[in-house]
């Protein structure tokens, strides 16, 4: 017993000793113990560790920093790294070689679809023992890209404009902002609709620019630049009523662009009055209103006009009214008619007397009461 317990001494004395000569090696898993003590010396080599790397994926929104630890996919902290980059040719921005423990490349996907890049790193530990090569694979969502753009519209209509056909793909959202246009009413502070519908009216005769500001997001939440839509705003043509008196078969001759803000083409049309001879029912499209009218009656009589003013541009304006009031013939009776009048009825001052006679214009029938 007491020779056992002597051997058992011996063993962990002589194990203490030969570990303050212990000279290290380079050993990659546990199993590589290498024992190359000289018969002659007690010595005995122990092993230390390489660097184990981990396979990792990691997803980004294009034009976003990886900002990737590398010490995160390492299972010691006291390394250097050289790592390098398969080339997708469908990304730019990816460092195509580096020794920096950080990736922070900016990726950018000008694609429709996702981007994988791979980076093949190499780990190196303080003592020189270089470890197994390991991967992180980057996968990069497209970045929303929105295509400027200038839009023409006539003012007082509505904009009705798709914000998908400006981007590259579809499933996109939006927001979107206009800047203020101080001679231009309609258009929104801000939204997040995929259409811009504002109604835009330019107060002004000349062409008036909103500017909309749009940022496009992708389903992934990948936030794209921002991009701008331009809207020229034509003017509206606007027409004044107006009301204009003549005198029976009295030729009128009115200039129609007396009565809108700017030079416009017209149609336009009369209302008919079966008390009044004409007037042009049908369409025109003649710049002057130029008819002669006829009061068929002993009573004043109106005719309307509706006109439609369309600007050079091709913006149609709202239809304005032009009402003529035609006066009947002068039916006052002359002194004359009066004497005439009585060598007829020598009698006037009989009640309720009727007299009629037709001398005081052709066509035209008169009525007095005596």
């Amino acid at each position: 017993m007491i020779k056992k317990l002597q051997f058992i001494f011996l063993f962990f004395l002589l194990a203490f000793n030969f570990s303050n000569y212990a000279t290290s090696i380079n050993a990659t898993n546990t199993s590589d113990l290498i024992d190359i003590a000289q018969p002659n010396k007690n010595s005995k080599f122990i092993k230390t560790f390489c660097p184990i790397g981990t396979d990792s994926n990691t997803s980004i929104c294009s034009n976003t920093p990886l900002n990737v630890l590398l010490y995160d996919f390492i299972d010691e902290n006291d390394c250097t790294f050289s790592w390098v980059v398969v080339n997708n040719p469908n990304v730019i921005g990816a460092t195509s070689a580096s020794t920096s423990a950080v990736i922070d490349d900016t990726l950018r996907n000008f694609t429709a679809t996702a981007q994988q890049v791979q980076y093949i790193i190499t780990p190196t530990s303080s003592n020189g023992c270089v470890g197994a090569i390991f991967t992180i694979t980057a996968e990069v969502y497209p970045e929303p890209v929105g295509i400027g753009s200038t839009e023409v519209v006539c003012s007082n209509i509505p904009l009705n404009i798709s914000l998908d056909i400006y981007v590259k793909s579809d499933n996109y959202t939006f927001t979107w902002n206009a800047v203020d246009n101080p001679n231009v009413f309609g258009e929104a502070s801000t939204s997040t609709s995929s259409f811009i519908d504002d109604t835009l009216i330019n107060t002004t005769n000349t062409i008036q620019f909103v500017q909309y500001f749009i940022t496009p997001t992708s389903s992934n939440g990948c936030m794209g630049a921002n991009f701008t839509m331009t809207v020229e705003v034509f003017p509206e043509p606007l027409g004044t009523e107006s009301q204009e008196i003549i005198n029976s078969e009295d030729s009128f001759n009115l200039l129609l662009n007396d009565f809108v803000n700017m030079s416009c083409t017209f149609i336009w049309f009369a209302i008919d009055n079966p008390n009044v001879s004409g007037e042009s029912t049908s369409y025109s499209t003649s710049e002057f209103i130029n008819d002669t009218l006829i009061n068929n009656t002993t009573t004043i009589q109106f005719v309307q006009y509706y006109i439609t003013p369309i600007s050079y541009d091709g913006c149609v304006g709202i239809n304005f009214t032009i009402n003529i009031e035609i006066q009947p013939t002068n039916t006052m009776a002359t002194s004359e008619n009066i004497l005439n009048v009585f060598s007829i009825y020598p009698n006037p001052v009989k009640n309720n007397l009727t007299v009629q006679f037709d001398t005081l214009q052709q066509d035209l029938k008169s009525q007095f009461i005596m």
